[in-house]
């Protein structure tokens, strides 16, 4: 679930049906969602072309080290390169329909031709904050029952995008931000929010299974939000 790690991510989901059609939970999400992008630069979202970011990871036995990755935002595709200290060097990515990731020994692992898996394909959703671009990435979204954690109250979200998993986002009612995303037993803590281009991003994301020996952290240090060429996103040449 390394792509999953950059989990900077709210979402906004279309509702276009009439409102009296809408099952109550999905309008309670979809409402719950689109103050969550408002807060967050609601209109300035369609207006990023690009993202690419710079920063450290840490991986949990391992001293610190270094990381990139670009988002298309334009479309599902992604890439990540990280180089954690005293670790295997993983660069990884999909251009949206091929998923791709070059292998120690200097060869290209690639996916299917036919379209990523379901879990490339939500972790390119992840990566490019798709969830605040509705019109462009559609997907299905139903609140749960909100969660106290000591003095703070989360609503809490299940996005699922087409042909997807799905997962959940636990997004803190007082600031409207995403606190926590959850993928199965992975919860990533999203902290630090700071404002790029007139969106925020959390610049700190802590991800753990609840074990401390398998717990990633990555620090965010910049951010270009430029659009980026497809050539980032091409399946490389072995």
């Amino acid at each position: 679930m390394q792509a999953d790690l950059r989990l900077a991510a709210m979402l906004a989901v279309s509702t276009s049906a009439v409102a009296a059609d809408i099952p109550l939970d999905v309008a309670r999400g979809q409402s719950i969602l689109a103050e969550a992008r408002a807060a967050c630069g609601g209109q300035a979202w369609d207006r990023i072309a690009g993202w690419h970011e710079r920063g450290r990871i840490t991986i949990a036995g391992h001293p610190e080290g270094s990381y990139e990755e670009w988002s298309a935002i334009t479309s599902l595709a992604m890439a990540m390169r990280t180089e954690p200290g005293g670790a295997a060097v993983s660069h990884i990515g999909t251009d949206g329909t091929t998923s791709w990731r070059r292998l120690p020994a200097g060869g290209v692992d690639v996916g299917s031709a036919s379209g990523p898996s379901r879990l490339h394909l939500r972790d390119a959703y992840l990566s490019n904050f798709a969830y605040f671009l509705p019109t462009r990435f559609p997907a299905a979204v139903v609140a749960e029952d909100p969660r106290t954690v000591g003095t703070t109250v989360y609503d809490v979200v299940t996005v699922r995008p087409a042909g997807s998993e799905d997962f959940a986002l636990w997004i803190d009612r007082a600031s409207h931000r995403v606190a926590r995303i959850v993928v199965g037993n992975q919860v990533a803590e999203l902290r630090n929010y700071r404002t790029v281009s007139g969106v925020c991003a959390p610049t700190l994301a802590i991800q753990t299974d609840g074990n401390p020996a398998h717990t990633t952290t990555l620090d965010i240090d910049s951010v270009d939000t430029a659009p980026l060429s497809p050539a980032v996103f091409a399946v490389p040449r072995p």
